[in-house]
């Protein structure tokens, strides 16, 4: 099957090709849903400064886990405030 995409051409006047491409659609067991809860969050930001001169980047990564465990990592009491 010959492929003949043509060029299309964006306001700034660069050129791409168009992604044509089929995704499979998957269902995830209910196992596989429960780990992937277990999973840490991660996310990601990224900014400029006023002056375009630097670029930030900050990852956030939030983690749930009962207190027990930090307690016991941290072989500290933890008291809330």
């Amino acid at each position: 099957m010959e492929n003949k995409m043509k060029l299309k051409e964006t306001p700034e006047g660069q050129k791409f090709k168009p992604i044509d491409k089929e995704y499979e659609v998957v269902e995830l067991s209910a196992i596989k849903i429960k780990q992937l809860n277990k999973q840490p969050i991660m996310e990601s930001f990224f900014a400029l400064s006023e002056n375009k001169k630097w670029g930030m980047h900050k990852t956030v990564i939030t983690d749930v886990k009962p207190v027990e465990y930090f307690e016991k990592v941290f072989g500290v009491k933890l008291v809330a405030r």
